[in-house]
């Protein structure tokens, strides 16, 4: 478990967080952070049973090369978690990921990297730029060190600015532009 605070700029402790393995009873609180925080579509009740579904069909068994990691809000209530921010990271060679990027991107399939692939990097709105994200990449890429993989991949949507932002100044580089019908994803790589 990583632990972290943050202080504001007059020196009071905000509420601290801590990033742990995550629960399938975390889910609900999970997909309530997606819908909060991409397109407002998620928000449908039918794209919320959907995302649901995906989520726990695609949940890390044991001793599989696939993680989900929560970031957490401490709480005076131990038993009150409030999940802040997500990220998933699939090492396995067949995955969701590659039939998504297929159906979306058929040209470029044959061109998709080896895992590992992060993917569903979310942080609630009212906790960006408070180093949620940047602290949940260093855990992953932490738990993938312990991999044996020369790369860990992700991909962003080239209009999500500061996601590509973050990524890069992380050290993550250009791997390849995939250009769908709907919408473009840069797909970063990272030396390991």
């Amino acid at each position: 478990m990583v632990m972290n605070s943050k202080q504001s700029s007059d020196m009071t402790t905000l509420p601290s967080y801590y990033i742990r393995d995550a629960k399938e009873s975390d889910l609900e609180q999970v997909v309530d952070v997606l819908s909060l925080s991409f397109s407002p579509e998620v928000n449908d009740p039918i794209r919320k049973i959907f995302e649901m579904m995906r989520l726990r069909t695609t949940f890390p068994k044991p001793h599989d090369d696939h993680l989900f990691l929560v970031a957490c809000e401490h709480s005076c209530d131990d038993n009150d978690e409030k999940i802040i921010g997500f990220c998933k990271v699939d090492g396995r060679e067949e995955t969701d990921m590659y039939k998504t990027l297929s159906d979306a991107f058929p040209h470029f399939i044959d061109r998709l990297p080896a895992t590992p692939y992060a993917t569903d990097l979310c942080v609630h709105p009212n906790n960006r730029r408070g180093g949620v994200g940047s602290e949940l990449i260093r855990e992953v890429e932490l738990r993938v060190s312990n991999w044996d993989v020369d790369n860990i991949f992700l991909g962003v949507e080239t209009c999500n600015q500061a996601a590509l932002n973050l990524y890069l100044n992380m050290g993550y580089e250009e791997h390849i532009e995939l250009v769908g019908d709907t919408k473009r994803v840069q797909l970063l790589r990272r030396p390991m």
